[in-house]
């Protein structure tokens, strides 16, 4: 858990909005040990802050700059990633973004780009 605490963060410092933050630590996760309770308490699948805060959290400006997070090598990470856009922005998929904002394809595509050439060995993977 401290290491998905701490590749959060990076990621929210990374994009250059801190409170990307505390829209990640918002998203349901589940475990082993919640499945079933999860499952079956749907207040417990929601986020818990307000819809208001949304566009402050997590703005569209930052949703091409998610995209390489569907492939992050952490699986809880890149879960949270998956669980902010299905809220934020209604696509669970990378293929689902880039088709529902095909706008925004050139500042992906540049993101992908970067991330790519990143010295970080967690986004080369």
């Amino acid at each position: 858990r401290v290491d998905l605490l701490k590749d959060m963060m990076f990621l929210a410092r990374e994009l250059g909005h801190p409170p990307l933050f505390v829209g990640l630590l918002d998203q349901p996760v589940g475990s082993a040990w919640t499945g079933e309770v999860l499952r079956e308490a749907l207040d417990l699948q929601m986020p818990c802050l307000p819809d208001e805060l949304q566009d402050h959290l997590c703005p569209k400006v930052l949703r091409p700059k998610l995209y390489p997070y569907f492939f992050h090598s952490n699986g809880p990470l890149r879960q949270a990633v998956v669980s902010l856009t299905a809220t934020y922005f209604s696509v669970e998929s990378p293929q689902h973004l880039a088709s529902k904002f095909p706008e925004e394809w050139p500042l992906i595509a540049t993101n992908l780009v970067n991330t790519l050439g990143s010295s970080r060995v967690a986004t080369r993977e």
